[in-house]
């Protein structure tokens, strides 16, 4: 099993927090309405309404988007380290959970 190191930690929170200090369309916020919140969709007659969501037909392809744009924005903001030396990260054979 893996277990990330205190400074593995610290940068990923760090990402996070600058995620969600960003007001631009690569903020969490904006990142965050496409999954539903803040509504941003009409629904035509001028209630806001979520604009994807679960269960319709629609959803694997505006949920692949979704997590494809918070991958991204985190990658900008330093998440994942692939520059580190090796054996200071997990392989694609390790797991997370116990």
């Amino acid at each position: 099993m893996f277990i990330p190191s205190g400074q593995m930690l610290c940068s990923r929170k760090k990402s996070l927090l600058r995620l969600e200090v960003d007001k631009g369309v690569t903020g969490f916020q904006s990142l965050a309405a496409i999954h539903g919140e803040p509504s941003q969709c009409s629904n035509g007659d001028n209630t806001s309404v979520a604009c994807c969501v679960h269960g319709m037909a629609t959803f694997p392809q505006w949920h692949r988007l979704y997590v494809v744009q918070l991958e991204q924005a985190l990658v900008e903001r330093g998440w994942w380290g692939w520059g580190c030396p090796t054996g200071t990260g997990p392989s694609r054979s390790q797991s997370y959970l116990a």
